[in-house]
């Protein structure tokens, strides 16, 4: 967050000479622009010292002093002060005690926090009046970030009095912006917000936009704590523009991204924020600001599972706050400590816990305190120790409010304590409380990545849970709870997709520079600008696409009994993994069961082996080799089929299959596995999914679409082909096939049917693509559809790989076009040669256009095909609800 802390004079009497006005103006244009402002301090020195005008001259280089302060050159400022200190001895007290003022903010950001306060005290004790209410926002500000929180809200109190009184709306702005930072520090959200709209507010009034940029910083950095990453992204966003519009830096942006990225589950991108911010602050020398940023760091190791070295990145922030006098920090520092070693219940740190909660609590940090008791449950837990009655009861308290991630980790503290207890049904109404409290949460993002990544935040929630249901062997209970996390986000909707022009100019000329980019490839010429134009647009687009505002609707997690019903003749497979094994629910006939299957490594291994051999026999070999290819391709998919499906047979007997599985396997071509071989088969990312892709309408009336991507002659003939079964449709190719004309073509459109070059960006899902006539169709093109088509086909290679993250989320071009209402997808899990897709695909529809669901044609389509291209048609899977 960035505090405000320049200090001007009340303004210059009509009679004082023209140092003193030149002092003046420079001053007043530190917040403005701090290289003029330094250019018109130096001519002010100038003339004060030929008029022997001592107040002038340390006005002029208090201003000098201020401005380097601005630009982050802190020795530079804090000899600059010393200078005014100095000289305004000659001038008298009034001019002493305010650049005193100026250099404990300085000393401040360097880390010499007593130095600071010391010199804070003699100024207001030397000041009266205006001036003096100025030196207390100061002091208040030094208070502040020395951790004395109950000091510092105190002196703004007092302060704000007098300043009303004298209608200095300059510093009402400077006080109520800092104000506002500590209040969202300890958790009073509406206070908070008060302060820091007016705070802006009062700086646009006065004409300072560069502070006014600060304090939306602040806004932002607020959202942030109380849970609102959306809001506070956009205005984290709007500040940097403005920052950068002014040509202004801003090292501490980084360390207030890192804390907000971290909320949402972005911890690369963290880690990257934090550790670019300390290179700047070190740089500046901003010993304060460093200290803080280990203590983040630490943090972020924490989330990546570094625990080692999240302990020595808060050990370095605990002695330098000991070493700064920060005592309220240090208290923070010490908590760090504590999450490094909470896998480690016996370690000596533990023994000052419930000390370092109660400091926390009275020093003004009533959210990490209560962190900390919840630490302390689940350190109990782990040693297996009996959990004391007042943990559970400030736990209790921690669920009514607070940020969304607290009150989920409070919930999830009081679960741990109704087990130890043994009252286990206790322990899954507080397990399920806290997934309610995250799934709430998550219909406040539009955006998909950060529905996906805060996800992950559930984990220790839906494993506890789904821990519970094993522990009961109820195969409804084990669905249940699989479901309540499985692919949350593609049960979250826009009610109406974002319309952004911003955004879509910026995926236009991401488009013409990816272009520019494959042909400088192509004639092999230096690229290396277009790369960097490349990242540096996927990066504007990314943080623009997170703003997201739009209004969301979630479906109902669907309950057994709804599956039941709805299966009718259908069986569902869902896969959920207990351990290193894998087991199985089904639902059949009306009645669910639980079984047994193989291991997961056996099954990763046997998948590699397939894919391998499915690339080898697309990419090309002789026909001796091919012969071995696919001896290898039979014995992986006959032992998969061992592991996963044969197992199930007495209770699947010949019924199509909806199946719902884990990670590794979505990209499993089931139709090679022999039991499935014959029958229809629907691949879902969840249960409920699945039966929400099910509900929706298909109008068979509606239009048909087929298109293909440059550069693929065999597609050509492909949709050529496909176009003799629908002799009305929409047909687009070569030049015609843009972005644009196939987006107006993909919308509402009854079938879609897409032969292009697939990209699938395993760095960013989102950025996976269709390669058209202009460039690359994406996943964020994808989003904007109002109606996506109800079937859509993509025959190109490997079109439906997808990351899977934490909860079996998916992202890619699947994921998108369930998200965005496609009742059925169809498309490769691995290449498939021309031909073989090709006459697939006819057959496919021609099955389509005689009332066949997709899954059905699917089958039919395969098994029209000579045996050696049956094999190779296998890798077609049907997504969504066939």
């Amino acid at each position: 967050m960035t505090a405000d802390s320049t200090s001007t004079p009340a303004g210059a009497a009509p009679d004082e000479a023209a140092p003193a006005e030149l002092a003046a103006e420079a001053l007043r244009l530190v917040g403005i622009d701090a290289g003029l402002a330094d250019v018109k301090a130096v001519a002010a020195i100038a003339a004060a010292r030929a008029a022997r005008e001592p107040s002038a001259e340390s006005t002029a280089w208090r201003a000098r002093g201020l401005a380097a302060r601005e630009t982050e050159q802190l020795e530079l400022a804090e000899q600059h002060l010393r200078t005014a200190v100095r000289v305004g001895r000659r001038a008298g007290k009034r001019y002493v005690a305010e650049a005193r003022m100026s250099l404990a903010l300085v000393l401040l950001g360097r880390g010499e926090l007593l130095s600071a306060r010391r010199l804070a005290r003699l100024a207001v004790a030397a000041l009266s009046g205006g001036e003096q209410a100025r030196a207390r926002v100061q002091l208040a500000l030094i208070e502040q970030r020395s951790g004395a929180l109950r000091e510092a809200f105190d002196t703004y109190a007092s302060a704000l009095v007098q300043l009303r009184r004298a209608n200095d709306l300059l510093w009402e702005a400077r006080l109520r912006n800092n104000r506002g930072i500590l209040q969202a520090y300890q958790g009073k959200a509406a206070a908070a917000d008060r302060d820091l709209e007016k705070s802006e507010q009062l700086y646009l009034h006065l004409g300072q936009p560069v502070l006014a940029a600060d304090v939306l910083w602040n806004r932002g950095f607020a959202a942030g704590l109380r849970g609102d990453a959306v809001s506070a992204l956009r205005m984290f966003g709007d500040a940097g523009d403005r920052w950068d519009a002014a040509g202004v830096s801003r090292g501490v942006r980084f360390l207030d991204q890192c804390q907000l990225l971290l909320s949402v589950g972005l911890v690369e991108e963290a880690q990257e924020a934090v550790e670019s911010g300390i290179t700047d602050l070190v740089a500046h020398d901003v010993g304060s600001d460093v200290a803080e940023a280990s203590l983040l760091l630490a943090e972020t190791l924490m989330a990546s599972g570094k625990a080692d070295q999240a302990h020595k990145a808060a050990t370095e922030a605990l002695a330098s706050f000991e070493r700064q006098g920060r005592t309220s920090l240090a208290l923070l520092a010490r908590y760090a400590i504590l999450r490094a070693t909470v896998a480690d219940p016996g370690a000596a740190v533990w023994s000052e816990a419930a000390e370092i909660a109660t400091a926390l609590g009275a020093a003004g940090w009533p959210i990490v305190a209560t962190d900390v008791t919840l630490l302390m449950t689940q350190r109990d837990v782990a040693a297996g120790r009996p959990i004391a009655p007042e943990l559970l009861r400030m736990a209790a308290r921690a669920t009514k409010a607070g940020p969304a991630g607290q009150r989920m980790r409070a919930w999830y503290a009081l679960a741990l304590g109704r087990l130890s207890q043994g009252d286990d049904a206790g322990a899954s109404r507080a397990l399920l409380a806290g997934l309610r409290v995250h799934e709430k949460h998550l219909a406040t993002m539009a955006a998909t990545e950060l529905q996906v990544r805060t996800a992950a935040r559930a984990h220790d929630l839906a494993k506890a849970g789904f821990d519970l249901a094993l522990k009961s062997g109820s195969p409804s209970r084990i669905l249940a709870w699989a479901e309540r996390w499985r692919a949350g986000s593609l049960l979250v909707r826009p009610v109406q997709p974002p319309r952004d022009p911003v955004l879509a100019a910026q995926m236009s000329e991401l488009r013409a520079v990816t272009a520019e980019l494959e042909q400088a490839r192509l004639d092999d010429v230096d690229h290396r600008a277009l790369d960097r134009r490349q990242r540096a647009l996927e990066r504007r687009i990314v943080e623009r696409a997170r703003t997201s505002q739009v209004e969301t609707r979630r479906s109902a997690v669907s309950t057994p009994a709804e599956l039941a019903t709805a299966l009718g003749e259908t069986a569902l497979i869902e896969l959920v993994q207990r351990g290193e094994d894998l087991a199985a629910v089904v639902i059949a006939g009306g009645r669910s069961s639980l079984h047994g299957l193989g291991s997961v490594r056996g099954v990763q291994v046997e998948l590699e082996a397939l894919r391998f051999g499915l690339g080898r026999l697309a990419r090309g070999v002789s026909p001796r080799m091919a012969e071995a290819v696919q001896v290898s391709i039979a014995a992986a998919a006959l032992r998969l089929d061992q592991l996963l499906l044969a197992p199930l047979a007495s209770r699947l007997g010949l019924r199509p299959l909806v199946i719902v599985p884990t990670a590794e396997m979505h990209v499993l071509p089931w139709a090679l596995l022999a039991s499935a071989r014959d029958r229809p088969v629907t691949v879902a990312p969840s249960a409920s999914v699945w039966l929400h892709s099910r509900d929706r309408r298909v109008d068979r009336r509606g239009h048909v679409a087929l298109v293909t991507g440059p550069n693929l002659p065999a597609a050509v003939q492909e949709i050529a082909a496909v176009a003799k079964v629908y002799p009305h449709a929409r047909v687009l190719t070569g030049a015609a096939a843009s972005v644009g004309a196939v987006m107006e073509a993909l919308e509402g459109a009854a079938l879609a049917h897409v032969a292009a070059h697939g990209r699938f960006r395993s760095d960013n899902p989102l950025f996976s693509s269709l390669q058209l006539a202009d460039g690359p169709l994406t996943v964020y093109d994808l989003e904007n559809l109002r109606s996506a088509p109800s079937v859509v086909v993509l025959s190109a290679c490997e079109s439906a790989l997808s990351s899977v993250h934490p909860g079996d989320e998916v992202m890619g071009l699947t994921g998108a076009l369930l998200r965005m209402g496609t009742r059925a997808l169809v498309a490769s899990t691995a290449p498939v040669p021309d031909d073989v897709a090709r006459d697939t695909m006819v057959n496919f529809h021609a099955s389509l256009v005689r009332g066949a669901a997709p899954a059905v044609a699917l089958v039919e389509a395969r098994a029209a095909l000579d045996p050696a291209a049956r094999l190779r048609a296998g890798v077609f899977v049907c997504f969504g609800a066939g």
